[in-house]
């Protein structure tokens, strides 16, 4: 969490699939309790990049896109996350 450079993101993913990793969660609104939600834009702004650049390094990392918005989701896996993970339930 909490991650806001491409190159952390990098080294971040580095360290986890040197420890078995093989799914990488992406989010880029907080669930946090009490977190303000972000406009749509933003969060699209935030998440689609940030899974085009990380899929540049690690092809074959499955990554997961972290929301409760379903333009979110459409979008993230269209830039090529395999998965979705909806706290919301929704």
């Amino acid at each position: 969490g909490g991650i806001h450079s491409y190159d952390s993101v990098l080294i971040d993913v580095k360290k986890f699939t040197n420890a078995g990793a093989t799914i990488v969660d992406i989010g880029g609104q907080s669930t946090r309790p009490g977190s303000h939600i972000i406009p749509l834009e933003e969060e699209i702004s935030r998440v689609i990049p940030a899974i085009k650049y990380l899929l540049k390094t690690y092809p074959d990392i499955l990554i997961s896109i972290d929301t409760f918005r379903s333009e979110v989701a459409e979008q993230a896996v269209k830039a090529g996350a395999s998965l979705v993970n909806d706290i919301s339930g929704g």
